[in-house]
């Protein structure tokens, strides 16, 4: 386990970002097949509604959030930066007491 208040060399990070991406790209490799085979599915079919369109939306949404969350919220980011500043200076503190 990697402590968040150590340094951490710049090898390190990039094989964490290299593993992240690898496993987002992964990820959306399986959404785009299970969701074609949803759609192949629906088109043998006699169904009028396009029921594929629910797993599609929500499974895709969901993909969005984890990517926009990891883009915005990766260690080095701005928005991470400062929340780990905050929790060090909260755990800082609690130790102090």
């Amino acid at each position: 386990m990697v402590r968040p208040d150590l340094p951490r060399s710049p090898e390190s990070v990039a094989l964490h970002a290299t593993r992240r991406r690898m496993a987002f790209a992964w990820q959306a490799t399986l959404y785009v097949a299970v969701c074609t085979s949803l759609v192949l599915v629906w088109a043998m079919t006699p169904a009028t509604r396009f029921w594929p369109g629910f797993v599609i939306v929500g499974w895709g949404a969901a993909l969005l959030v984890q990517a926009l969350a990891g883009r915005w919220l990766a260690p080095g980011s701005a928005a991470w930066e400062r929340v780990h500043a905050q929790e060090l200076d909260r755990a800082r503190r609690a130790a102090a007491r």
